[in-house]
């Protein structure tokens, strides 16, 4: 048995320090099977968690994760938080996905077309990757992931509208448009 333990950093002028991101774990048996797949099988991660050092953030409560029946966990964690699931078997395959949720409902992975995030992590074992998602295999040494997301884009405005911006624009030239007809429309019947 051995650890996984995930931290978390948001860096960058404009980052949101208090925003949580998700992370989504997919545990797999050695020959790629899902844990959990059986329909009697459950399977949960007992964590501690614990804050960076030099961070200022709020430690999440210690708490236990219980894979669904593809052998998925999720995490949400802020900046400066981490936790380390404790009991993990050491062949184990690990997929992880790290995701940004917006005020729309939609979940982004970090460093995609339509996160404001970049996304660098740094395996204790295989040093810096670039990204939000990767795979790992567990070994009877203890693992980390340190992930670091960056604000990659600041907006003119200051005011973030999502991917509704371009639905928002077309709207106000439709509704321009429209007041545009009536105001014709109504001189000439006053003519």
């Amino acid at each position: 048995m051995t650890t996984l333990s995930i931290s978390n950093s948001v860096e960058g002028a404009y980052a949101n320090k208090t925003k949580a991101f998700i992370f989504m774990l997919q545990f797999f048996t050695a020959d790629k099977k899902p844990l959990g797949s059986a329909p009697s099988y459950i399977h949960t991660f007992d964590y501690v968690s614990g804050v960076m050092p030099d961070t200022a953030e709020t430690d999440p409560p210690d708490g236990a994760v219980t894979l669904d029946n593809q052998g998925r966990a999720y995490l949400s964690l802020a900046h400066g938080q981490s936790v380390t699931l404790l009991d993990v078997v050491s062949d184990y395959i690990v997929q992880f996905t790290e995701m940004e949720a917006y005020a729309d409902g939609q979940l982004y992975i970090v460093g995609s077309t339509h996160s404001l995030y970049s996304a660098v992590y740094y395996d204790n074992i295989e040093g810096k990757k670039t990204g939000g998602t990767g795979e790992i295999t567990m070994s009877t040494d203890p693992r980390s992931l340190a992930f670091i997301n960056t604000r990659k884009t600041i907006v003119e405005t200051g005011v973030y509208l999502g991917h509704i911006g371009p639905l928002l624009t077309l709207s106000i030239i439709l509704g321009f448009a429209f007041l545009a007809y009536m105001i014709v429309k109504q001189k000439r019947r006053d003519i």
